[in-house]
């Protein structure tokens, strides 16, 4: 009887696409919460038969991969600065780059192009299964009294479950997170105004594609296209005024924590500020709205993630 509370998850950087990278429980082992694992999911091809009776036609399976969902909380990197965080492979499986200062801060934003991949170790009490040249996507969820999380979903080339003993994850190395508060998140400004902050999501809405085909078996990015949304309470008498910038682009910020090491900043440099609405909360007047991040002329630089 296999016990589903005993789960480890390793994951490491891939140096070359689908080759696995061997994490180890010592060094790539990864915390996560609210894990779903599919062992298998695949493409189905049917072969649609004309015969003389009901029933279903044999199919064949094709672009064969597994997935790992869960979510790991949103805190730093630790000292000295510069360090990257534990979860950093999951970064940049999700098209993020990394842009490591030494003793300053490391930043992690788009790229459109030679995204990296991981290898993933799932363990479930004695079976191991491998899923190779993963590639996926990533939503963070902040909310006021509440740990603010990262949640992956990669998908990764199906290897075939082995008998393997669970192994010792060693955890160091993972910042205590701090919830969403006052206290614990110094800034939040929306295009430059300071704002009471509820609520901000983000997806970073990578397309992933899997190609099963002669000559290449991988799972490629093709696209993104991010979304977000910000609730905040509304101000008193339109001051700010955040109407006046509905449909044009706009910045928005959100430092959480205090202390270097486990300093986490995201930025949407540009969003386009869409369907304003409100809603009550302990009988105030919340307001929320849609953000739409879009690049510069530059490019790839939407989002940034900057731990300090």
């Amino acid at each position: 009887m296999a016990r589903y509370s005993h789960m480890v998850a390793l994951v490491k950087r891939e140096t070359t696409y689908a080759t696995d990278s061997v994490p180890t429980n010592t060094a790539d082992a990864v915390l996560f919460q609210d894990v779903e694992w599919t062992p298998m999911e695949a493409d189905q091809v049917e072969r649609p038969m004309v015969l003389p009776y009901y029933g279903n036609d044999p199919v064949s399976l094709v672009a064969t991969r597994n997935r790992l969902v869960g979510s790991v909380d949103l805190a730093g990197g630790g000292t000295p600065l510069g360090t990257a965080p534990r979860y950093a492979a999951l970064l940049r499986a999700c098209g993020l780059a990394e842009a490591i200062t030494a003793t300053t801060r490391v930043d992690y934003t788009p790229v459109s192009g030679a995204e990296d991949s991981a290898s993933i170790y799932h363990f479930l009490d004695g079976t191991r299964q491998q899923g190779l040249g993963a590639r996926g996507d990533f939503s963070i969820e902040m909310q006021a009294r509440q740990i603010p999380r990262i949640r992956f979903d990669l998908q990764g080339l199906y290897v075939a479950p082995t008998a393997v003993a669970l192994p010792v994850p060693t955890l160091t190395g993972f910042q205590a997170p701090l919830p969403v508060s006052q206290a614990n998140t110094p800034t939040c400004t929306l295009n430059g105004q300071n704002v009471v902050l509820r609520q901000f999501q983000y997806r970073h809405g990578n397309q992933i594609a899997m190609r099963d085909m002669p000559g290449s078996r991988a799972l490629r990015i093709t696209g993104r296209q991010p979304t977000a949304s910000v609730t905040i309470e509304a101000p008193d008498g339109l001051t700010p005024n955040f109407f006046t910038s509905l449909g044009s682009l706009v910045a928005f910020s959100v430092t959480h924590g205090t202390v270097g090491g486990n300093i986490c900043t995201i930025d949407l440099a540009q969003s386009r500020l869409l369907n304003p609405r409100y809603s009550n909360e302990d009988n105030i007047a919340m307001l929320s709205f849609d953000l739409r991040p879009e690049p510069s002329s530059a490019g790839n630089d939407e989002f940034r993630l900057r731990l300090t």
